[in-house]
């Protein structure tokens, strides 16, 4: 049954500890993420920095969402972390379907995916949806199914997503030269770009990158992130009221999720990121600036 979007949520209280369960749920989320976004990179005009194929957060269905794709009645493909459920959605984003994915192999979705969205569109698709390539590993690429086993994990991979876009909101959307909030499916990170000067032919663009990584195969868990472009030299960075200097591969600003997570309630740790992404922006931005 269609459901409307309800008003945004307040902050999300994220678990301690850190569900043992958390990388192996978000795994599976990444692969189903490169179907989800598959849709916008087939039928969404390409653009150069490849936002036709991120989604942005719904607050009231809390799912990633596609662009709006053109049909008769337009609509967006998404994707629900907290139970592994694609949506179509109307472009109003009112829920028109859903498939659970657990129990359903990837080549399953993707059979239900492009039948449901010929229908949508009346016709055929230009041609097949693309299939995930070079993402971290896990049995569903190989055939195996998806699994919601682990519910609880599913529920905290959602909490990070609809929490990170409320601390963007916050404190990195309202800034001079900020991008919209986008979610990008190859490194499964919610993020907003702020742009100082944009580069030419002479010399690099000036950016400061600020987002929340759900982890990766060398950093595991969760982690707010402010990065600085061109970097800033190791041996002049700036005090943090929390979190760290990360200066390998490249320099940033980190707040591992243990550390936010152990702040306390959802006042405290909305509180605690807030602080980090404010002290750790400004200093980017001063030092880029500069």
């Amino acid at each position: 049954m269609a459901t409307s979007v309800p008003e945004t949520g307040a902050w999300q209280v994220l678990a301690t500890p850190l569900s043992v369960g958390l990388a192996v749920a978000r795994r599976q989320l990444h692969w189903a993420a490169q179907m989800a976004s598959s849709v916008g990179k087939t039928l969404i005009e390409k653009v150069p920095d490849d936002s036709h194929q991120a989604f942005s957060w719904i607050s009231g269905h809390q799912c990633m969402a596609s662009g709006v794709i053109a049909a008769s009645q337009p609509f967006r493909c998404a994707l629900r972390p907290a139970d592994l459920h694609l949506l179509i959605l109307s472009d109003h984003d009112v829920e028109q379907l859903e498939l659970p994915l657990s129990g359903r192999t990837l080549e399953q979705a993707y059979h239900w995916l492009e039948d449901d969205i010929e229908r949508q569109l009346g016709r055929p698709l230009p041609s097949a949806l693309e299939r995930p390539a070079e993402i971290e590993a896990h049995p569903v690429g190989e055939g195996a199914r998806f699994s919601v086993r682990d519910r609880f994990a599913f529920e905290e991979l959602g909490r990070y997503f609809s929490n990170a876009e409320l601390l963007l909101e916050k404190h990195a959307a309202d800034r001079e030269g900020a991008s919209p909030i986008r979610i990008w499916p190859h490194r499964l990170d919610i993020a907003s770009l702020i742009t100082l000067e944009d580069g030419d032919a002479s010399s690099a663009a000036r950016t400061v990158g600020v987002g929340m990584s759900l982890g990766d195969s060398s950093d595991p868990v969760p982690y707010l992130y402010v990065t600085p472009s061109p970097p800033l030299p190791a041996d002049d960075l700036p005090e943090l009221p929390s979190g760290h200097w990360h200066t390998e591969p490249r320099i940033g600003a980190v707040l591992p999720a243990s550390e936010l997570i152990c702040a306390g309630d959802a006042a405290d740790q909305l509180a605690r990121g807030g602080a980090f992404l404010d002290a750790a922006i400004e200093a980017c931005l001063a030092k880029v600036a500069a």
